[in-house]
Parts: C-alpha cells; structure tokens; sequence
C-alpha cells in the first residue's frame, strides 16, 4: 500500500531541548519512545494525508513504496551535502507495518541501525538545516536518467524527489515537503484508423516506437544554506559539448500487450484515430527552435516501416522542474513530419488549473 508523499514529517521521538543553562545531561529530556524504533532515534511520519491510495504502478510517482522506497537524509551544516552511495547520510525505509503498529503517525523507519539520534544532529548558525532525497524503485545513487525508458524499471527509477527544511527549534516536528526535481514529458500521438476504401491509415496497435532525439541526460543538484524551508533545491542539466546526451526512448502509459486496454481513440479534423499515450523523466532544458524533438515509428497493414519526426518549430518547448509538458501529435500518412495539436504545462501532480499554450495546426 502506498501513499501520497507531498508532506513527509521528520519525528523528534525522544529527546527535548531545554533554554535552562544546566549541564548538557540535565538540559535534555526523555520522552516516550515510539513502538518498532529505537530509544532516542529520529522517526519519520506521514502524519497528513491527501488523496487517494495508489498503487505501485502510479508513474506519476507521487507515492511511497512499502520496502522499496529509501529516503536518505542529511544534516546540512557547512559542508555540501553528499547523496553518493558511500557517503555519512542517514537511511530510513517506507514501512506500512510500522504505520499501522503506530496508527498512520510514522512510517519510515531507520535502516540496519542507520537512523538519527537527536543527540547527534548539529546545529550552525542557529538553525538545524536538513535535505532529504528518494529515489523512486531505486536504492543506488543516480546523477542521470535512463536513456531507455521504455522498460518500466527503468522510467521508474528515472524519477527523483527532495526536500529541504530549515528550523531554530530543537525537539520540535520538523514537515519535509517532497518535490519532483525533474521534469516529465507527456507526449499523446493521434494515429488515423485505417480505412479499407481509400487505403491509408493504421490498424491499431501500429506505433511501436517512440523516442526522444539527443537530450542532456546527466544533471547537477545546487545545494545552497540560503534555500527557503520547504522548498526543493535547484537541478540543473550538464550541458556544453562534452556533456553526455542520448536518444531517450519513451514509456507507454498503456499495455502494450492487450492493446484494447489503454489506447483511446478520439476524432480529429474529421478523422478517427487511435490515440497513443507515452512519457519521460528528464533534466530541465530548452528546445531549440531547430531541433528534431522526437521519432516515431509505425508499421503498414502491408508489413512496411513508417518512420515520423517532429520538429517544434516556433513553439517554444521546455522542460521544467517539477513539471509535466504534455504535447498532442498527429500527422498526414503522406508526410513524414507530425504536427501539434496542442501543448500544456501542468504541476506534475494533477491541478485544476494549468497554464494552457494551445495551438492549433492546419498543416504540417
């Protein structure tokens, strides 16, 4: 069972802070230990929830996975924090039996004895400072997506979330507030049905490959002790001539298997297509005007190859932190270039509103 990660509550479990100037030993106060932890360890909780329950194939990521989701956290004094799989960071683990053994009040628990104690967290310059990241279905640190991520392991552990808090009080709760650091790519393509009578079109299930053209693909965390609380630091690409780029091939949101399961069909411009949903985690970036963003592939009733681009010429495609770009394509058989139907930009988790930047195409 998973649950929605936008509040994640850092748990003082043990230990208070007094202002009185006695010993240190006479200064610091027990308090009651929570079951399934540690005396003195630092526990965290979901103590609010919003939303509904989701399932492990949530690809939005906005969940946490029992025993499959490690939150590494760092105690931010003046060194830059270091996430690297060796490095002196603390580990806690999404644990359901220790939400219910708690009622729902904590569910990450500390890992092979890698917790905080309170005694030992540091404080500069008056203020306890804290990072935390996750890596969703992963468990090795990462500075990069996948380039394919049409395997759903892959598109999974592409996904990044952290948070950043900051506080002048000792033993009190401390609400880490999750953020997607990358950015998403939604692309919806609106295939024609084949029509007997004039023969064009594509029988469905005819899409077989989608893929992003020679995008920065490694990325850099900012980490800087004058982030607000609350808020995500920024991730920036590696870019320049030596910095790496693929071909990133894309997701489908649908079973590719049982194609009657997924695959919408919608009438556009007087014609019935199949509509083929697919997506990508990538670091921020501009488009340049010039550039081919992706290729496609489609398969004839005969048994041909078809192979398809797009160019978004004058429209003005970027990636954004935290994010999700969605564009809708469709195209003329005769051609070998898709056009845009229209382009959004939306809060990676689903809003109300959005900022719209609809276009409609006539020709391709």
């Amino acid at each position: 069972m998973n649950h929605r990660v936008k509040y994640i509550f850092f748990i003082i479990l043990s230990l208070l802070w007094t202002a009185c100037s006695h010993d240190a030993e006479e200064s610091i106060q027990p308090i009651d230990s929570v079951p399934g932890l540690p005396d003195g360890a630092v526990g965290f909780g979901a103590v609010t929830k919003s939303g509904a329950v989701y399932t492990e194939d949530d690809y939005l990521h906005n969940t946490f996975i029992d025993g499959e989701s490690y939150l590494r956290i760092y105690n931010y004094t003046s060194n830059k924090p270091d996430f690297t799989d060796d490095a002196d960071y603390k580990w806690y683990v999404y644990d359901e039996r220790l939400s219910d053994l708690t009622g729902g009040q904590y569910n990450f628990r500390p890992l092979e004895g890698r917790g905080f104690m309170w005694k030992d967290v540091k404080l500069e310059n008056s203020q306890y400072r804290f990072y935390a990241i996750v890596f969703p279905h992963y468990h090795k640190y990462r500075n990069a997506v996948f380039d394919d991520q049409s395997k759903k392991e892959n598109f999974q552990a592409s996904d990044i979330l952290m948070a950043f808090h900051s506080t002048t009080e000792f033993g009190k709760r401390i609400s880490l507030k999750f953020w997607h650091v990358l950015a998403m790519l939604r692309v919806k393509v609106c295939v024609p049905k084949y029509d007997r009578s004039t023969n064009t079109g594509f029988e469905k299930g005819a899409l077989y490959n989608i893929a992003l053209s020679d995008l920065y693909t490694s990325f850099t965390i900012e980490y800087t002790q004058t982030l607000p609380s609350g808020s995500a630091p920024p991730v920036t690409p590696q870019t320049g001539d030596t910095a790496p780029k693929a071909d990133i091939k894309m997701f489908a949101l649908y079973d590719t298997e049982k194609l009657s399961s997924g695959i919408e069909e919608e009438t556009i411009n007087g014609r019935d297509c199949y509509v083929y949903s697919f997506a990508a985690i990538l670091p921020v970036q501009q488009i340049a005007d010039n550039k081919i963003l992706l290729r496609l592939n489609l398969k004839t009733v005969d048994g041909l190859n078809k192979s398809y681009r797009y160019n978004p010429v004058n429209h003005n495609i970027s990636f954004e932190a935290g994010k999700i770009t969605d564009l809708k394509l469709t195209f003329k058989e005769e051609s070998n270039e898709a056009f845009l139907i229209k382009a959004e930009i939306k809060p990676w988790e689903q809003a109300e509103t959005d900022m719209s930047l609809e276009k409609e195409e006539t020709e391709a």
